[in-house]
């Protein structure tokens, strides 16, 4: 659905304007955009926000797989995570 937003978005305005000049639609465009123009600000932050977040969380996961691969190989064998060494 990501890639296909602008491919559906044109094709939505492309049928309103037609439908407008078709005067199958009476609507005043300009006066829609004078008045609802900081909704598209809106939805464009939103979607950096929603793409930032998920970006965020796939680093994190990369970290963290990164971070038990090294301080595992830096454990004894046979212990794991939350084991503590018996002395003995």
């Amino acid at each position: 659905m990501k890639g296909n937003f602008a491919a559906i978005a044109l094709t939505v305005i492309g049928v309103v304007a037609l439908a407008v000049n078709l005067d199958l639609l009476q609507l005043d465009i300009v006066a829609l955009l004078r008045k609802w123009w900081p909704l598209a600000l809106i939805g464009v932050g939103l979607a950096a926000s929603a793409r930032d977040h998920r970006h965020r969380a796939a680093l994190e996961a990369r970290d963290a797989a990164a971070g038990r691969q090294f301080f595992g190989s830096m454990l004894r064998p046979g212990l794991s995570f939350g084991q503590q060494a018996r002395s003995g």
